[in-house]
């Protein structure tokens, strides 16, 4: 694991073309650049503000989008993390999300954890949770004629 991190952290440290945003599976860091890339979702019950990298929103044409969600846990004292990030691939059409890899943030930066997921695991994403929000604001819009085919295969 320590490997893929350092090798991660050189991915974010190298120059990127002007044209193209980072790829996904670039390093998060908890520091004011990758802040200013967030777009906000929303704020969950226990005060947990929920973002999307703004970069990963891209591609409004991919229904399998990967992006990193980051949450601000600075009103949630359940964690000792203030910030976590996750990669997380969305199934737009099976309302699914799949976590990557995780990594967690102390108040002053530090890792507090990171892990990698192995294996696919897809979990379905309830209705009006912060989820579906998240997926709301990354899946493209589906046209009528898909939607109410959609439905009939039900």
């Amino acid at each position: 694991m320590v490997g893929s991190s350092a090798l991660l952290l050189l991915a974010a440290a190298a120059p990127s073309a002007q044209a193209a945003p980072p790829a996904p599976s670039v390093q998060p860091h908890a520091d004011a650049e990758w802040e200013k890339a967030l777009i906000l979702v929303g704020k969950d019950a226990n005060g947990v503000v929920w973002f999307v990298r703004a970069g990963d929103m891209a591609n409004k044409d991919n229904f399998r989008p990967v992006v990193w969600v980051t949450k601000d846990h600075s009103s949630d004292k359940s964690t000792k993390a203030r910030i976590t990030r996750s990669l997380q691939q969305f199934d737009c059409m099976a309302g699914t999300t799949d976590v990557r890899a995780t990594v967690g943030f102390s108040p002053k930066g530090a890792i507090l954890w990171d892990a990698e997921s192995a294996h696919p695991d897809p979990q379905p994403i309830a209705a009006a949770s912060m989820a579906d929000a998240v997926r709301k604001s990354v899946c493209p819009k589906m046209a009528p004629a898909m939607t109410s085919a959609m439905q009939g295969s039900r």
